[in-house]
């Protein structure tokens, strides 16, 4: 192995240890990356409550981890069909309908990631105009 390479390889493991954050931080990150999944599973439950799902939220914090943890398996664009295919079987747990939970999911699905993207887009293409 060349020793410029090693020198760049060493060099690049370094500095990302030298632009970690402190651990006193990692804390704080924590919290705020668990207040930011209550407020996507508060937006669901309140949209959950919009379509007719009448359960309560502590429900809603036990199904929606594990929507989330399927729709992250590499099988669909974006765990689409996966997430709502998964939501449907635990909440039909419940007694809830299919089509209320599906609605409730891709309505989710335009308030929490679609709109806010077309959003970004726009405030970056404004950016560089």
């Amino acid at each position: 192995m060349p020793e410029k390479f090693k020198e760049k390889a060493k060099s690049t493991f370094e500095s990302f240890y030298e632009n970690m954050p402190s651990k006193k931080n990692f804390f704080a990150f924590f919290l705020l990356n668990i207040a930011n999944w209550m407020l996507m599973y508060f937006a669901t439950f309140i949209t959950g409550l919009a379509v007719g799902i009448e359960l309560p939220f502590i429900y809603y914090l036990a199904i929606l981890p594990i929507g989330t943890l399927v729709s992250l398996l590499p099988i669909s664009i974006n765990g689409l069909g996966t997430r709502e295919a998964t939501l449907v079987s635990l909440f039909g747990l419940f007694g809830v309908a299919s089509e209320k939970v599906i609605s409730m999911s891709l309505i989710n699905i335009v308030i929490i990631f679609i709109i806010p993207s077309i959003i970004g887009s726009c405030l970056t293409l404004k950016k560089e105009e």
